[in-house]
């Protein structure tokens, strides 16, 4: 191992940890069980997956889970594609199992329970990544939402994701935004 791996390693621990031992990451079946243009079609991208041998579906793709497309407003409400977007790009930390555990926000699609979703949860571990807010997210307000300070922010210290990116996602941020704009105050 080289001077300074040992650097790296922690940084993909950060993401890849689950179980307490590092895991691979990527794309579902439900992520991926959509169309997407191919060269010479338009196709089911598990159908194509498939086709070219990399698959073996044990079903067909139309009795596998689907996810709403984050950018694609004819696949899902605004909740739906911001679940979907924040599943993709934040549940492998914030889950039950994951690096993130510690924090109870838990971004997997299929998660009911409001306050794990971040709605009205104080923070438990983002020292300065909290940005002096109370809540992860405050419903009508995502100027006062810890999520949105963070995915907006691009100190290493504060930005989340933590690793992988140097600028903000401004189109996964507008969409975050009308999620926390949409949801009802209660």
């Amino acid at each position: 191992m080289k001077t300074g791996s040992f650097h790296y390693l922690n940084e993909c621990k950060n993401c890849h940890y689950k179980n307490d031992q590092i895991t691979p990451i990527g794309s579902t079946a439900a992520q991926l069980n959509k169309k997407y243009s191919a060269i010479k079609s338009s196709q089911n991208q598990l159908d194509r997956f498939e086709e070219l041998g990399l698959i073996d579906l044990p079903n067909s793709h139309t009795e596998l889970p689907k996810l709403p497309v984050w950018d694609d407003p004819q696949t899902g409400s605004v909740t739906e594609r911001a679940k979907a977007y924040l599943y993709a790009n934040c549940a492998h930390c914030h889950n039950v199992e994951g690096s993130a555990k510690n924090s109870g926000l838990y971004l997997t699609y299929l998660e009911q329970d409001d306050r794990k979703r971040g709605i009205f949860k104080p923070p438990v571990a983002a020292g300065k990544g909290s940005g002096d807010f109370e809540y992860d997210i405050v419903p009508g307000h995502p100027e006062k939402s810890i999520l949105i300070y963070r995915m907006k922010n691009n100190d290493p210290a504060i930005r989340m994701p933590e690793i992988g990116r140097v600028i903000e996602h401004t189109e996964g941020i507008e969409l975050i935004q009308n999620y926390i704009k949409s949801l009802a105050v209660n």
